[in-house]
Parts: C-alpha cells; sequence; structure tokens
C-alpha cells in the first residue's frame, strides 16, 4: 500500500472497527498486512463519514490526497468503499470545495463482494475496475461517480444494479494536457477525445459530442470555467470538432471544450466535457500522433509541438511497445506514457509506428507549419494483441578502400530478409581488377570463413559493407638495352617540376595533420571544399561529449569564400560511416581537437568504462583503472607524438582525450530515489524491461551514459547504470541523493 494518504485512513477505518493486533487497536501502516486486510476491512465507511471528517482534519485531508487504492486488492472481503470529502468538512475548515486526486482505482477490479462506491468529485478516468460487479443502494448508500474525468462509461452497463437509485455519472470534466499551435492554424479539428476510448455511454455506443459555450447547453454549466474560446462546428459523424477562429479572445490562448449528454441513466445523465487548452506560439510547429487498433478503430489522439522544423523519432524500439528514445523530449515522454497506458488497459502485445521519414530513411517526422490540423505530419501507432514474427533486414554493400560504391553483378549492394532466429550463409563475390580485403558492420560481427560469411538473423543484424582493394597492375617487362646514346643529356635540359606543398595552418585551436579532431555541433562532410547541400555525403548529429563523433586531419584546404577546411577519415569505428573521406568545417566553435592542449590542476573520468594509470607516456605499463566520477589532481601535462598526457603526483600518466576526462571539480551521482514508479532495462537503449521499480526505491548509480552511442543521427538519451540494468535520469521519475 504505498499510497501513504490511503494508509492513514485505513488505519483510522481499522481502529474505528475495533479491529486490534496483539492485543491493541491499529494504529499504525506498520500493522497492516495482507492477511489483516483479508480477515478485517470489509470496507471503508466509517473513516469517511461526515461526523468523522468534520472531528478529524488529517482524515479530511487524507481524502482529498489519496491518488492510488493499491493494496486494497487484499482486501478481499470489502463490500462498500467511500472516499469522497465531506461538503460539511470543506465549510469547517474554511476551505474551498475542490476535487480529490483519486485516479488509479485498478485494484477494485478482483473484489467480488463489492456492492457500492462513492467516489464523488475525483480525478478518475478508467472505471473498467468495477466493470460486471452487482451494487445494491439498498445495502450502501451508493452514490456513484459525480464529478470525475470519465469518458467511457461502458464499463458501468456492465455491471448490475439492484436499485439504481443512486446511480450518478454526470458533470464529467476531463481536462487534457495544453497544446501550442501555430497562429498560422485557421483551423485545428479535435480528432478523439481520451487516451483509451472515444467518449461512450453505458452500453458502449459513441456519444454525440457538441462546442460548449456557456447559456447555450441547456442541461447544467457545470464547467463553465472551462467556456470554448474559438467557433466550433461538430461534423455529422458526431466524433469530431472542428474549430475556427482560435485567437477570437485576442489572447493567444483558450480551450476549445465538448460537451457530450446521454439519458440512459434517466433523471441523472451521464454528461460531462473534454477540455482541450490551447496557446498560439509562432515559433511551433506541429505533428499529429494518432492511437489505433489493428481494426482501425481510434483509440486517442494528439498534437504535439516542438521547434519548426526539428525532427522527433517517433520510432518504437526493440521490444516492440515503447518508443526507442522516450526521454529524450517531453513529447517522447507524453507519448511513451500513452503507449504503456493503452498496453496496460487492453492487453496489447505489440505496436507499430507509422509516419514521415527523414532523408535517412529513419522515422523523424518534422515538426511543421499548417493551414489546417489535415495538413499536419501524422503519425500513427496501429496495436495488436499478438506478437508478430519480425523480420529482419539488413544489406551487404561493396566499396573500394576509399569507400566508393563498386558494382558487382550489376548491383552496388545486396538485400537479406527473413524471420528474427533464421540462419543466413554468403559467399562474398569476385570482381575483376579488385580482391576482397576486409568487411565492417555497427552489429554483432558475423562468422568469416575463407570467401564465406554467415550469421543468425536478430537486432542486431546490421548492415555489412565489404571492402575490395584494388590490383596493383604487373609492371611490363623492359626491352632489351639501346646501346648508350653519345649525348644522353636532352638539349634543352626540362625544369624540374616543384611539387605541392600544404602548408600547416599555425592559427591557434587548429589542429595538426595526423590529429584527431571531434564535432561539439551538428556538422556535414561534404565532397568538395565549397560546402554545398549536394556535396554532402555524412551527416553527425550533435552529441553528448563522450560520444561525440571523431575525425584524423589528413590535409587542408580552403573554398573559395576563404575558410579553412580539414580534410579528413571518418575514425567512428562503431558507425556505418566508418572510414569514409572529405571535407569538415575548421571552425573551432564546432570541431576541435580530441586532446587537450593546456594545464589542468583538476581531472575528472567521465568515460563510464573508466580511464587507466599507466607508467610511462606512451600509455603503456598499466597501472589501475579509474572509475568514472574519480577526481585527479594532476601536476602537469607532457605531449606524446599528436596527443597530450596528464602527469600525475605519483609520476604516472593518463590520457588527456576530451571524451575520456573534463577539466574541473564535476558532480557525480552516487544515489537516485524513485520519485515515480519505473522500470529497469538490460541495456542503455531500453531494449528489454527487466524489472519494475516502485516509488520510494533508493538506488546505488554505477555510472551513467547515454543510449545510441554510435548513432550518427541521435542525440542519445542519458541513462543511469544500476544493479542488474539500466534507468532513467528523467527528473520527473528520479531524484539525485
Amino acid at each position: 500500500m504505498p499510497d501513504k494518504s490511503l494508509q492513514a485512513i485505513v488505519v483510522n477505518e481499522l481502529s474505528l472497527d475495533g479491529v486490534q493486533v496483539d492485543g491493541e487497536n491499529v494504529t499504525s501502516p506498520d500493522q497492516i498486512s495482507k492477511k489483516l486486510l483479508e480477515d478485517n476491512l470489509t470496507g471503508i465507511n466509517y473513516a469517511t463519514t461526515d461526523d468523522n471528517q468534520t472531528d478529524n482534519e488529517d482524515i479530511f485531508n487524507a481524502i482529498l490526497s489519496v491518488k492510488s487504492l493499491t493494496g486494497l486488492e487484499y482486501a478481499k472481503n470489502s463490500s462498500y468503499i467511500s472516499l469522497n470529502a465531506s461538503y460539511s468538512a470543506f465549510t469547517k475548515y474554511n476551505v474551498p470545495v475542490r476535487r480529490g486526486e483519486l485516479s488509479d482505482i485498478d485494484a477494485l477490479k478482483d473484489l467480488k463482494n463489492l456492492s457500492g462506491v462513492d467516489f464523488q468529485r475525483n480525478q478518475i478516468h478508467d472505471i473498467s475496475a468495477l466493470a460486471n460487479k452487482t451494487f445494491n443502494t439498498l445495502d450502501t448508500s451508493f452514490t456513484g461517480l459525480y464529478g470525475n474525468r470519465v469518458t467511457d462509461a461502458s464499463p458501468w452497463g456492465r455491471s448490475n444494479f439492484v436499485d439504481s437509485s443512486g446511480d450518478n455519472l454526470n458533470s464529467q470534466i476531463y481536462v487534457l494536457p495544453n497544446i501550442k499551435l501555430n497562429p498560422k492554424m485557421t483551423s485545428y479539428t479535435m480528432t478523439s477525445f481520451a487516451i483509451n476510448s472515444e467518449v461512450k455511454n453505458i452500453v458502449g455506443e459513441n456519444i454525440p459530442i457538441v462546442p460548449y459555450y456557456v447559456g447555450k447547453i441547456p442541461q447544467t454549466n457545470f464547467a463553465s470555467g472551462y467556456s470554448s474560446t474559438a467557433d466550433g462546428t461538430a461534423d455529422t459523424s458526431a466524433k469530431t470538432i472542428t474549430w475556427t477562429n482560435l485567437n477570437k479572445d485576442g489572447d493567444g490562448k483558450g480551450t476549445l471544450t465538448a460537451y457530450y449528454n446521454d439519458t440512459l441513466l434517466g433523471n441523472t445523465p451521464y454528461d460531462g466535457v473534454i477540455v482541450q487548452p490551447y496557446t498560439l506560439d509562432d515559433t511551433v510547429g506541429n505533428i499529429n500522433v494518432i492511437y489505433k487498433d489493428e481494426g482501425g478503430t481510434v483509440l486517442g489522439s494528439s498534437t504535439i509541438s516542438g521547434t519548426e522544423n526539428d525532427l522527433w523519432n517517433y520510432a518504437i524500439g526493440s521490444d516492440g511497445l515503447t518508443l526507442a528514445d522516450p526521454d529524450t523530449s517531453d513529447n517522447s515522454k507524453d507519448v511513451n506514457d500513452t503507449l504503456q497506458q493503452l498496453e496496460a488497459t487492453n492487453g496489447y502485445k505489440s505496436v507499430t509506428a507509422d509516419g514521415p521519414k527523414d532523408s535517412n530513411g529513419q522515422q523523424n517526422a518534422k515538426y511543421s507549419v499548417a493551414d489546417t490540423t489535415a495538413g499536419l505530419p501524422t503519425v500513427t501507432y496501429t496495436f495488436s494483441k499478438t506478437i508478430p514474427v519480425q523480420n529482419i533486414s539488413f544489406n551487404v554493400k561493396y566499396v573500394d578502400s576509399d569507400n566508393k560504391p563498386l558494382t558487382i553483378n550489376g548491383k552496388t549492394q545486396e538485400t537479406f530478409n527473413d524471420k528474427s532466429g533464421a540462419d543466413w550463409n554468403y559467399t562474398i563475390p569476385t570482381v575483376s581488377g579488385y580482391t576482397f580485403d576486409h568487411f565492417a558492420t555497427s552489429g554483432t560481427a558475423p562468422t568469416f570463413t575463407t570467401g564465406k560469411l554467415s550469421g543468425t538473423y536478430g537486432p542486431n543484424s546490421k548492415d555489412i559493407t565489404l571492402v575490395y582493394k584494388k590490383n596493383t597492375p604487373t609492371p611490363p617487362t623492359p626491352p632489351e638495352p639501346n646501346p648508350t646514346p653519345v649525348n644522353p643529356t636532352p638539349n634543352p635540359a626540362p625544369t624540374p617540376s616543384t611539387p605541392t606543398v600544404t602548408t600547416q595552418p599555425a592559427t591557434p585551436g587548429i589542429a595538426k595533420k595526423g590529429e584527431a579532431v571531434y564535432a561539439l555541433k551538428k556538422i556535414y562532410m561534404y565532397s568538395n571544399k565549397d560546402f554545398k547541400k549536394s556535396a554532402r555525403v555524412a551527416s553527425y548529429s550533435k552529441k553528448p561529449r563522450i560520444n561525440r563523433p571523431m575525425f584524423v586531419v589528413t590535409d587542408y584546404a580552403t573554398s573559395k569564400a576563404g575558410n579553412l577546411r580539414y580534410v579528413v577519415r571518418d575514425v567512428n569505428h562503431h558507425s556505418k560511416t566508418a572510414g569514409k573521406k572529405g571535407y569538415i568545417t575548421a571552425d573551432y566553435a564546432f570541431v576541435r581537437p580530441v586532446y587537450y592542449h593546456s594545464s589542468h590542476k583538476t581531472l575528472m573520468v567521465i568515460n563510464p568504462r573508466g580511464v587507466n594509470e599507466y607508467t610511462n607516456k606512451n600509455l603503456t605499463g598499466r597501472v589501475k583503472n579509474f572509475k568514472q566520477g574519480t577526481q585527479l589532481k594532476v601536476k602537469g601535462f607532457v605531449k606524446h607524438n599528436l596527443t597530450t598526457r596528464y602527469l600525475l603526483s605519483n609520476g604516472h600518466y593518463i590520457t588527456g582525450n576530451r571524451k575520456l576526462v573534463i577539466a574541473g571539480n564535476q558532480k557525480q551521482p552516487k544515489q537516485i530515489k524513485v520519485k515515480k514508479a519505473i522500470y529497469l532495462y538490460n541495456n542503455a537503449n531500453f531494449s528489454k524491461r527487466t524489472k519494475h521499480i516502485k516509488e520510494g526505491t533508493v538506488l546505488k548509480v554505477k555510472k551513467w551514459e547515454y543510449s545510441h552511442p554510435y548513432s550518427t543521427t541521435t542525440f542519445g538519451a542519458k541513462r543511469y547504470a544500476v544493479a542488474g540494468g539500466y534507468v532513467t535520469v528523467n527528473s520527473h521519475y528520479v531524484k539525485v541523493i
């Protein structure tokens, strides 16, 4: 029973009911056990009466604060549960009437003896836990779910009512998260209104919806504070509302409110509003996100916003149910939360994503501006209750030693595709004038035997590049020497040509030939020193310091405009771009040497695998490994070829590589506390969940690192490595102690 407010209420209920442990009345949550709840908690009634709330302010506040009923699943003999804050208590304590925080009632789904609930004025949205029960207001003071957030009343209809006089589902108010829209949008269409369903009545029928304006809805004005601030029109199917004149009030914000009403409940109809707050922001673009089942039924939708023309990675991860990068933005977090809610509510086993793709074929949608909702990019997630057999696809590419494509049998590559777990075999082809030299891949290396590759289709079946070396032609047999001429010196004698020499730049911060550099911001590699979009051969996204893309400078060039360029070779060995050659900027704000060139008094290890201490400056004679987060005092630095080493006080050396160490004192997290329940994953990419971690758990942090360290298109999300795997660093879920 993790909710402390619920603990207080249950303790008070057991005490008022005279339940004892070891001859003493129950007074502490520590006395509560599963057995005690099953044998003695017959409901929550005494603690929540008007008299008890007006006599006990702590219980009144606890009723308003309880969020989850987790733990009550063990109270198998409970018949009535009331968590309705008393009007009399609001008056006595002179506080405004407000809703309670209760939203999670899933613990009640298996309580077979439950015959009544009173959850008025709370935050309950999903009432599926109340389906298939028998409610009897003759035995209880059952008064229902007035003033909650219910948009799907069909579980209510699957219950039996011995007497329905207290059956109450009216005045629901469901407020969706605020959205930002570009003011160029002349109309916005609300497609579906709830996370897990469209608006349904007690028999599962879709309820007609209309725009809500105070004074124009005859039944009630309970939601007067949410009157629509735009002009809305419901379509003939009564499943959408299209809004125009979004800046009607002139203040760049407002609410789009849909009203629904169903009379199947008689005198107390099921009615409510769905409220979509919005603000207008001319810096944003938008993307539509739609959730469907495999039959095409819309389960929910949202409109997310971000900086115009930025990309949002909507791809599903290897677990088949959550985003590949769920923590890289608030949008990703919100969408990932929705995916998990839909999974839990409907029992889905897999989901697929479909939408726009970027120039590299990756699942990235661009935040865009459009006149109408229909003109925005749309990402669709489709759920299934079956786990599909996953097909794996990868390419075998042919290149020469300069990474230029080779054509073999009319193709520059061959594609392989089969079910996960299937074996594959491939005979390395021959090509006239070339000899196969080696292969490269960012995934699991296949088995190599003479002339053949083999492996198994799986998540790490990545593209394979076959590299061929051009054959050196055999020199022709020289002819028989002729007699030595009398005057072998030609007249006039030729002037010897002067070789072209590239001058080493002397500008501070500019790397020397043969030195390694890395990119601080997003850059491109070009095939020409005069940078044009058409000449781009590779793209490198901005990455965390420890994963920044790295290059070796082989020469220099100057553009027509006079800008210095590095001629480089890509040395990111685990990436698809490894070995590429071309031109990149030499601007120090974008690219700088990998190794420090200045003195520092303190360095901290930032490499997740630590750094080694050596007895020699050429980094031989390993002494020990310093873990990530270790603070090291240094007394000087020395140069070794084109790199630098830092000298420790004991005369030993460590690297001066900026990807491995950072100057100054830095804070390294040692422990974290879980603020909201999270999952433990098997690796930093969150490929597979391995454990559920409860709120309040304290975890020891071993190190931190980022997901997708070798990707050139994704920044990567920071993760904490803890015992058994990896967890999020998102401050919404964990707090550094």
